[in-house]
């Protein structure tokens, strides 16, 4: 042994993604505004997830609210869905808008750090990169060093952690993590083909990959609703693979 850190994966699925029909009682947070006496719910969001909310404009969905109760006041708005409107709407107690989790540069679990600590140059040495490029995706899905307050760590998120570790534990030893899960390349690759095809349509707000705090590497997708298609295009890939987030929910 190398003195390399080693975790297993373990579940962080952040609940099952239900898909939404028409029919289905569904809640979405945001704030009314009255437009030619419709009114509608436009989205905010927390974090980057409310950065990216407002970027993108107007997001919104219609609701037969009664017009005075447009405002600034955040909101959220229960009902039934019907394609593009929350028919039988009516506000409820307010559920916190919806966020994305702090990446791995924000935090790090105390149980993912090694005893080891490097200077930042040698945890991203060209020798430590030449052998992550071996390595190959299939078997290190990714590859960060990371500052603690008294050095340097390296961390890899991997499908085979024991490669990875006789290929980066001579070079980092005791100051690499190594975190082993059960999704592959070939999950995150599925998730890459949806996002890129041609299916995706206007309800996809953002996507982006990641290593989250626990050092597992995985993709991010924000959507305004989750559908039955959505749900079954994305049905093959390991759950844990993808932090699916709809703006739209079913109650």
């Amino acid at each position: 042994m190398n003195g390399a850190k080693m975790l297993a994966s373990r579940d962080i699925s952040a609940g099952a993604t239900r898909p939404v029909s028409i029919g289905d009682e569904v809640f979405a947070t945001g704030k009314l505004v009255s437009s030619g006496g419709i009114v509608r719910l436009g989205a905010v969001g927390r974090g980057l997830y409310g950065k990216f909310l407002e970027d993108a404009g107007d997001i919104s969905v219609g609701t037969d609210l009664d017009p005075e109760l447009a405002s600034d006041t955040l909101v959220t708005v229960r009902g039934i869905w019907a394609d593009d409107t929350i028919r039988d709407s009516h506000v409820v107690e307010l559920v916190d808008p919806i966020e994305m989790p702090e990446p791995f540069g924000d935090q790090i679990d105390s149980d993912l750090v090694p005893d080891g600590r490097f200077t930042k140059e040698e945890v991203v040495a060209p020798a430590v990169f030449e052998l992550t490029r071996g390595l190959g995706h299939e078997k290190l899905l990714f590859y960060s060093a990371h500052k603690l307050s008294d050095g340097w760590i390296g961390v890899a998120c991997t499908t085979d952690s024991a490669a990875v570790e006789k290929a980066l534990a001579r070079v980092l030893g005791n100051a690499l993590a190594i975190v082993d899960v059960e999704w592959t390349a070939q999950d995150l690759e599925m998730i890459d083909e949806w996002v890129m095809g041609d299916k995706v349509g206007a309800d996809l707000l953002s996507f982006g990959q990641g290593m989250n705090s626990a050092g597992q590497f995985r993709s991010y997708v924000l959507v305004r609703v989750i559908t039955p298609e959505t749900a079954s295009a994305l049905a093959p890939v390991h759950p844990d693979a993808l932090l699916l987030t709809s703006w739209i929910q079913k109650s």
